[in-house]
């Protein structure tokens, strides 16, 4: 039920909650599984049984009970490749299914999807060709999960990077984009990180310049800010400083030709 995507499992299993009275079920806006445990965690089935966001589909969902008691600092995660399906309770050849993969964490604890099948697909034969069996049959059916949880071996499989602290996690800043600066981004933090270039570019005498006109003394600052801040850090300065206005920073410039334009500029201030 779930492809091979070449990570790691630490656990594999596979739940099934029967929904013996699928008409008290379709009462409800939402019910949820008893829970159950995969690999010392807790979990268990959302199910909207006439539709999450759309009246007309089945949504269903795999939910962490876990998640929302844990410390909102990015420690606490897991990472889950899942299928989550309405089958049939006679017959598991005739379901619908659909599959995902997650990270669930504090700000998400529960992922699945909101159209699984069409709530006026569930009592009519899913393949008549074939078999007379419909998804909900003599009113029951089964909703059932098949879910793999994965090694994170670097910490940051399937990271959103939203609530990211990078100079707690790593030590280091980024840059800011300002539209279409992500080539120039990857320049300077190349650059950034080669010590002899960084010390060749603080020791360029600027104590004369302004910033906004001085490339060697916008380049510093971004260098001292890339060592001291806590957050990302601006380039407005030294766009400026090439003589750009805002609509040069949202257009697309050839690295290359930059690059050329930044170190002859260094070179003639040495």
């Amino acid at each position: 039920m779930l492809p091979d995507i070449g990570l790691d499992a630490e656990a594999e299993l596979t739940h099934r909650w029967t929904i013996d009275s699928w008409t008290s079920a379709a009462k409800q806006k939402r019910i949820y599984s008893p829970s159950f445990e995969c690999n010392g965690a807790i979990w268990r089935i959302l199910l909207f049984p006439n539709g999450n966001q759309q009246s007309d589909t089945l949504s269903v969902f795999l939910d962490s009970l876990d998640a929302p008691t844990m410390p909102k600092d990015g420690a606490w995660h897991i990472c889950v490749q899942f299928a989550l399906a309405i089958v049939n309770h006679k017959d598991e050849t005739c379901f619908r299914s659909a599959t995902a993969q997650h990270r669930f964490n504090p700000y998400e604890a529960d992922w699945g999807f909101n159209h699984l099948v069409k709530l006026n697909q569930l009592f009519v034969p899913l393949d008549p060709s074939k078999s007379e069996r419909s998804l909900v049959e003599t009113d029951k059916t089964v909703i059932l999960v098949h879910m793999r949880i994965l090694k994170d071996v670097t910490g940051y499989l399937w990271h959103n990077y939203v609530n990211y602290d990078s100079k707690k996690a790593t030590g280091h800043v980024g840059l800011r984009n300002q539209g279409a600066t992500c080539y120039m981004n990857s320049l300077l933090q190349s650059l950034y990180f080669v010590p002899y270039f960084r010390r060749a570019a603080y020791m360029i005498p600027t104590d004369s310049d302004s910033p906004t006109k001085s490339i060697p003394l916008a380049l510093q600052r971004v260098f001292l800010q890339l060592q001291e801040n806590d957050v990302p850090v601006a380039t407005n300065e030294l766009t400026k400083s090439f003589g750009w206005d805002a609509v040069d920073s949202f257009m697309q410039h050839d690295i290359q030709e930059f690059n050329r334009v930044l170190q002859d500029n260094l070179e003639i201030k040495m």
